[in-house]
């Protein structure tokens, strides 16, 4: 196997098998088979990012980054590093005269830097995009340095001061010269409530502007979609943390006539954004139409999978034995659900009275 360019993969289990099997996948079928033994013997989670170099090879020390450094990174950040390696490493290779990461210079540095923001022939990227990059690779070549992996940083530093009580209120630390030093954007845009309705009601729900229904909507699932985006609104969750949770962190509807207008729950630190986990309210009003989802268009999904056979229990599988016990058991150990990330919560499963089902709101 071979390539001009580097490429980003994901580690992935229970891949199925082409319909077309070739003779090298006939020679080296055991070594295919025990792939998933072989993740979970190595503890490598599930999509975690790898780079494969232009010959077809597998760095083991450049994969270390993400095996060991980056290993409690979130996903979308793993993902953004590994991108962004690639697009500089590309570019050694196939500008730089195959330039291996090893041997970047702040040279290569500054003609990747004309490239990607100067260079007519290619698109300009905003001082956004680029600042991330710089500060991905910076991040990367400082692990890559400190464990004697490169002889130097090809992102040249600079001295930049630093609030430090601690040094009598200013510190100098190193900083990448080359990033743009223009500041985020601030260009935030805010929808007021009745323009978010129309929004709602007319892309999610298939209404027209006289707020009727369009009889030429396709659109599957309309109230799901609606309750998730009313419930994301009002409480004020990122996507990545509402789309992970589950039936246990769903607060239940408060009895009528009790008074509650907001429902509680707690947002598990595992799948919040930088382990900020919080207390969420979520109104009533938006609840009840969640919990309307649950109960017939949820079920519905569930009883058209059960059919099919998708959540049946495979190896990878994890069960929750006792619906009342929010728990999972994994190499003998129980680990309560609160404890589980995105990915894992994907993969519950519970024996219920019309058969398995999944504990995933999603």
């Amino acid at each position: 196997m071979s390539s001009t360019r580097w490429r980003v993969h994901f580690t992935r289990r229970e891949m199925a098998w082409p319909r077309e099997v070739t003779p090298l996948m006939r020679e080296f079928a055991e070594v295919f088979a025990r792939l998933d033994v072989q993740l979970d013997e190595g503890r490598v989670p599930e999509g975690q990012p790898f780079l494969i170099g232009p010959r077809g090879h597998f760095d083991v020390a450049l994969n270390r980054y993400f095996s060991a450094w980056m290993a409690h990174s979130p996903w979308n950040t793993q993902a953004a590093h590994a991108r962004d390696l690639r697009t500089f490493f590309n570019f050694l290779w196939s500008a730089r005269g195959a330039c291996d990461w090893r041997d970047a210079s702040p040279e290569d540095r500054a003609a990747y830097g004309w490239w990607r923001r100067r260079d007519d022939a290619r698109p300009r990227v905003e001082d956004s995009t680029w600042d991330r990059e710089v500060a991905t690779v910076n991040q990367f070549y400082l692990w890559a340095f400190e464990q004697d992996l490169v002889r130097v940083n090809p992102i040249t530093q600079r001295d930049v001061a630093a609030w430090a009580p601690w040094f009598g209120g200013v510190a100098a630390k190193q900083a990448p010269a080359e990033a743009s030093r223009v500041g985020p954007r601030r260009d935030v845009k805010w929808l007021p409530p009745l323009s978010y309705r129309r929004w709602r009601d007319t892309g999610l729900r298939g209404f027209d502007a006289q707020e009727l229904p369009r009889g030429r909507f396709r659109g599957r699932w309309a109230s799901r979609n609606a309750a998730f985006a009313d419930f994301m609104v009002r409480t004020g969750l990122r996507l990545g943390e509402q789309s992970a949770l589950t039936v246990f962190e769903l607060p239940e509807l408060p009895p009528p006539g009790s008074g509650i207008v907001n429902a509680r729950t707690v947002l598990p630190n595992e799948i919040s954004k930088g382990n900020s986990g919080r207390a969420v309210y979520a109104p009533v009003s938006v609840l009840r139409d969640v919990w309307d989802y649950m109960e017939w268009d949820r079920k519905e999904m569930l009883d058209r999978g059960r059919a099919q056979g998708l959540y049946v229990p495979s190896r990878r599988s994890l069960v929750v034995e006792d619906p009342a016990r929010a728990s999972v058991r994994i190499a003998g150990r129980w680990i309560p659900v609160a404890r589980l990330g995105a990915e894992e919560r994907r993969r519950l499963l519970v024996a219920g009275p019309d058969g398995w089902a999944r504990r995933w709101c999603g």
